[in-house]
């Protein structure tokens, strides 16, 4: 019973990890496309679920689970996972992209990517499952997935006409806000992937909490010496991002110190990975996901297992092969997609914004 509360509350915790997405996505937009990310949650949600229950969940899961949980608060709660993953992708391509071929897109993306990677890696028949590969709550099947094809898919679609003369974001209060939402519904992420309340689950609360502050100390020590002497409010929040993601397949299995290590080296790495995919190589990744999310995700994918005394081998095995499945796939359901429906808006749409062209509103009345 307790163990059912501490999944429960774990996955009410996982709306407010969206939610915080949601306003972050809103809040680096600018006030002509800030809609968008606010009403597309609630078009993506009902998509995931329709989904999952209509038979995603079993394909990964099968039907029967020996659990010392719910198996109906399980799939929920693992429902959000999917519902994250696919979410994360659409932060690269904010303000450009079609909502009919970002929905289309989404739905073959579950299908064809999520789902079939999920399988094998925590899949009780999966192959890298069966190999024991070491990650505690989805840094291969939820970021590595996801960051992977956000990157593909901005290539695809390409910059936003205004890329090089960016004007200011619409809401820091957003960004602000949205953060604090993604970093406690980030301790029902890694805490409830323990899936009963006991030691593991609450270590994983306690380094989702820490990881963070040290990914916090590095990245912004870089920018303050390479920006320079400034700190933004955006990079704060992909700090906080990135030790999140770099501590989610160790949080319920490593000490505090090598959390600490852990959270320095990813505000380390995924910040100058964040600064050369703006700077050398011009990628619009709006919400540096390939950043944050599939660099954060290797980075503790391969010293997960290293912390703990074992070989990275089959950790690396699988980061290859889910990496290579995933942008493979990513880029064949985006060529599918953009046989049917063009995937920009176009140009004079993006010029003026997507509120009303799809939303029929402006996010401030004034």
């Amino acid at each position: 019973m307790i163990s059912d509360i501490w999944l429960l509350l774990s996955t009410i915790l996982l709306i407010f990890l969206l939610c915080g997405l949601s306003l972050i996505y809103s809040g680096v937009s600018r006030a002509k496309n800030a809609m968008m990310p606010l009403v597309g949650l609630f078009l993506l949600m009902p998509l995931v679920f329709i989904i999952w229950y209509s038979g995603g969940s079993l394909l990964i899961y099968g039907a029967n689970l020996d659990l010392e949980v719910s198996s109906k608060l399980f799939m929920l709660f693992n429902c959000f996972f999917a519902c994250i993953s696919i979410y994360l992708v659409w932060g690269a391509v904010l303000e450009r992209m079609k909502n009919k071929a970002l929905i289309l897109f989404s739905l073959l993306w579950v299908i064809f990517v999520y789902i079939p990677v999920a399988y094998h890696l925590v899949g009780a028949n999966g192959f890298f499952q069966a190999l024991g590969i070491i990650d505690f709550a989805g840094g291969f099947t939820v970021h590595m997935t996801s960051g992977v094809s956000a990157l593909v898919l901005a290539l695809c679609v390409g910059r936003r006409l205004d890329y090089f003369n960016l004007k200011n974001k619409f809401n820091q209060s957003h960004i602000f806000l949205g953060t604090i939402f993604v970093w406690v519904g980030w301790i029902g992420f890694n805490g409830g992937s323990s899936l009963i309340l006991n030691e593991m689950g609450i270590l994983a609360a306690q380094n989702t909490i820490a990881a963070p502050i040290f990914s916090l100390v590095t990245w912004m020590l870089i920018d303050y010496l390479y920006t320079p002497h400034k700190v933004t409010l955006i990079n704060i929040s992909l700090a906080i991002v990135s030790g999140l993601v770099a501590i989610t397949p160790a949080a319920g299995l490593i000490s505090f110190w090598q959390t600490a290590v852990l959270g320095l080296l990813a505000g380390f790495i995924c910040n100058f990975s964040a600064r050369l995919m703006h700077k050398v190589f011009k990628v619009d990744d709006v919400l540096d996901v390939f950043s944050t999310h599939a660099v954060g995700g290797i980075l503790g994918a391969v010293l997960a297992p290293i912390f703990l005394g074992l070989s990275p081998i089959h950790n690396i095995y699988a980061i290859f092969a889910t990496l290579l499945y995933s942008s493979i796939f990513t880029f064949v359901i985006i060529k599918f997609v953009s046989w049917i429906t063009p995937l920009r808006v176009e140009k004079e749409v993006e010029e003026q914004g997507l509120n009303i062209e799809y939303h029929a509103e402006n996010i401030v009345n004034l």
